[in-house]
């Protein structure tokens, strides 16, 4: 099998900044660091579509295509929701990238046998092996490793907005109710990562069918990891947090009482146990950019560039600020429209999108030449 293409075209679902889709600018930014040719081509439900690369994402090195050029030497990269993509382009190397296992719809017996199946957890690599999947190659992913504001730790409890695994509902209840909590729901990454600086604990019920985004920045934070015992949090290889802290749903509620009152009356006793666990999210850059390498570069000497560079900083600043002015709508709604009115919000968006991160560019430029 190639390992060293021409031309990488990463397909990536427009208008929004979720895990999975800086999971794949991440793909196509090592890619290009290490001598490679990546696009990112963007898609909106089923369609191709023209798209702004997300300031969130500006920092990345990353190119764009409005379509996918199939050729021998040329590789197609389709995230698992979105599969059907890979029939659209007759590529003759294409690589289904498995972020999670549950976004996934549709009969994998039906996928082509010539695809290569990349896989972002060993929980999903597991999944894929139980369907007789056997073309594998790992492809994990790495959060950017939020600063810390040195806030003082209160005893407040981080949970976040999301769907809770039906036998762990009793436990999510009882810690809103019995605790002072602070829901992570409709906030900007500025804001996750005050909640993040300030909690004490982060407890998440959710089925974790990828390796979340958010337990790892809030262990980095500073925050102690309490899970439920499901999809990536089952092994030690995805997530390396006491198994005592993984929690199994035939607990009781008075286990679980027990146990956060004792992390939080022993928070540095916990934080020392979460001492592996936090080396592994920061050295996770270095083993994504080896495994690209190993699968899309050819096995190329390659040095890691950190992205606190003074391109991060600006786009970051800038961000923050339009953000903060309400300027800025990182994702786009698409629920809220229709017919004629849809389009012509999409392209407002699009637009608005497009030039706000030039002129707040050029305000902040301003601002240190004066």
């Amino acid at each position: 099998m190639i390992n060293n293409f021409d031309n990488i075209y990463i397909c990536c679902p427009a208008y929004t900044v979720t895990g999975g889709p800086e999971a794949l600018h991440q793909l196509a930014d090592a890619i290009n660091c290490q001598g490679g040719s990546a696009y990112i081509v963007y898609y909106f439900g089923d369609k191709l579509m023209e798209a702004y690369v997300p300031l969130k994402f500006k920092h990345y090195k990353v190119k764009l295509a409005k379509i996918p050029i199939a050729g021998i030497r040329n590789a197609i990269v389709v995230p698992e929701s979105n599969h059907t993509l890979l029939e659209e382009f007759p590529f003759e190397n294409k690589f289904l990238w498995w972020l999670g296992w549950f976004h996934f719809n549709g009969d994998i017996r039906e996928i082509s046998s010539n695809v290569v199946h990349l896989y972002q957890s060993h929980y999903v690599k597991g999944k894929l092996l139980e369907s007789n999947i056997t073309r594998l190659l790992s492809l994990s992913d790495y959060i950017s490793i939020p600063t810390q504001r040195g806030l003082k730790k209160t005893n407040k409890i981080a949970i976040p907005s999301r769907k809770i695994a039906a036998d762990y509902v009793k436990f999510h209840e009882f810690i809103k109710v019995n605790y002072d909590t602070i829901e992570i729901k409709n906030m900007s990454r500025f804001e996750v990562a005050r909640v993040l600086d300030e909690t004490v604990c982060y407890i998440d019920f959710g089925i974790h069918a990828g390796k979340d985004r958010m337990p790892r920045e809030a262990a980095v934070l500073g925050n102690i990891i309490l899970t439920s015992n499901l999809g990536t949090f089952g092994n030690s290889i995805d997530s390396s947090i006491p198994e005592r802290l993984k929690m199994s749903s035939l607990e009781t509620l008075d286990d679980f009482k027990i146990l956060v009152d004792d992390i939080i009356h022993n928070q540095n006793s916990y934080k020392q146990k979460m001492h592996n666990y936090i080396v592994q999210i920061k050295n996770q850059k270095e083993y994504f950019f080896s495994e690209v390498n190993r699968v899309f570069c050819g096995n190329r000497e390659f040095t890691i560039y950190e992205i606190q560079t003074l391109k991060f900083r600006i786009y970051t600043y800038i961000e923050k600020g339009l953000v903060g002015l309400g300027l800025y709508e990182q994702q786009f709604n698409e629920l809220k429209s229709s017919g004629l009115w849809l389009k012509i919000k999409k392209r407002l968006f699009y637009t608005m999108n497009k030039y706000l991160p030039v002129i707040g560019a050029l305000m902040y430029f301003n601002i240190l030449c004066e």
